[in-house]
């Protein structure tokens, strides 16, 4: 859409710095459009109002997903509704203010610390997990500014999601196929192997 004429296509790496190129199949970059002055979301389409309108809408959105997670059952559906929504919630990165970010966030961490079994036995529900991480972790990069609390809710997520891959790692049997998972920004590929394997530098 070329930014809709209101603003311009760049390209920038993991840490929102700007490039001079991106290959499609490169998972550390990505296109984004840098709006001018007065125009908004990831595409520059949007002018101040309706922008100021979609991103209330999105932290109502995550405050609601957080406050009712509490009366939910625990369970894979749970994992899956919740990752979809989060990933839908924050599929423009830049629709979405700190405090709905921080909500969105716990509610991510909790889902994942209160499931980690169930979502180590279905590659499909890790994947979807690591997706809204994936991102949490991009509209946490287009924010200018990011307070203490935040910063604690997103390192609490970074753990929660190290844990459980540590903890899917530690339900692998030597010889499986590696678990791959790729998202915006994130590759994770795990297995065990033995140290004759490794020595043998048939692992790579």
């Amino acid at each position: 859409n070329n930014c809709y004429g209101k603003g311009n296509c760049v390209f920038v790496d993991v840490n929102n710095f700007e490039i001079s190129s991106c290959a499609a199949q490169d998972f550390t970059c990505r296109a984004e459009c840098r709006c001018v002055s007065g125009r908004f979301g990831s595409d520059c389409s949007l002018q101040q109002q309706t922008y100021s309108t979609y991103m209330s809408l999105r932290d109502i959105m995550c405050q609601n997903l957080w406050l009712s997670a509490k009366y939910q059952d625990l369970g894979i559906e749970t994992v899956t509704s919740r990752a979809n929504s989060i990933s839908s919630i924050l599929a423009d990165p830049r629709q979405i203010s700190p405090k709905g970010l921080g909500n969105c966030s716990q509610l991510l961490s909790r889902t994942i610390l209160d499931n980690s079994v169930a979502i180590c036995n279905s590659q499909s529900v890790q994947s979807l997990v690591v997706s809204a991480y994936s991102a949490v972790q991009l509209a946490q990069t287009q924010m200018a500014s990011v307070d203490h609390s935040l910063q604690d809710i997103l390192s609490n997520l970074t753990q929660a999601v190290t844990q459980l891959s540590l903890l899917c790692i530690s339900t692998s049997a030597i010889g499986e196929v590696p678990r791959t998972i790729n998202s915006n920004g994130i590759r994770s590929v795990s297995a065990l192997v033995t140290p004759s394997t490794l020595s043998q530098n048939l692992f790579r």
